[in-house]
């Protein structure tokens, strides 16, 4: 007897399963996994430089600031005062070897971040900047949290900075960024 080039039935049948499977996936996807993921990477990346900001702060024994600050000024590398929008401008690490506040000649940048997504937001409800003392500590009412909104509200994540410099990635809050 000759063999058939064709599927028999258990074939056709596992054949059939699998593509529902990978059509069940591909239909029940929206963009609200993009978006938790976006806002999730760019917080753990600020909460990254926030360590790195009190580590330096420490070992170099000197001031830093970890603030936004305006795109042109930090890639041309030129003076600059914290901005109110974490949004919309580039975060910095700076040492503020003058004690300032600001950053300006003598002083180094050490850590950039790029703005936060055009469709997105971000708030933090401290102030314009975390100072961090030669001990590590946050001096002025620099705690707070940060809220990133990433389009819609169910998707908004948290990273929380205490007065002793640790800053906590918090997952899902219902605050907005408003």
């Amino acid at each position: 007897m000759k063999q058939s080039a064709g599927f028999n039935l258990l074939e056709l049948m596992i054949t059939i399963a699998i593509l529902a499977i990978v059509l069940a996936i591909s239909f029940s996807f929206d963009g609200n996994l993009l978006q938790r993921n976006r806002a999730e990477s760019f917080l753990q990346e600020l909460q990254r430089n926030i360590a790195f900001a009190r580590v330096k702060a420490t070992a170099a024994d000197e001031i830093v600031i970890l603030c936004p600050a305006p795109p042109a000024n930090i890639q041309a590398r030129t003076a600059f005062t914290c901005q109110d929008n974490w949004a919309t401008n580039r975060i910095s690490v700076f040492v503020d070897r003058d004690k300032n506040g600001t950053f300006s000649n003598g002083d180094t940048i050490h850590r950039t971040m790029e703005v936060v997504d055009d469709n997105d937001s971000m708030v933090f409800s401290g102030d314009n900047r975390l100072r961090f003392d030669s001990s590590g500590l946050l001096s002025g009412s620099s705690a707070g949290n940060f809220t990133y909104c990433p389009g819609s509200d169910d998707n908004n994540q948290q990273l929380s900075v205490s007065t002793a410099g640790t800053a906590l990635y918090r997952g899902n809050t219902t605050d907005t960024c408003e």
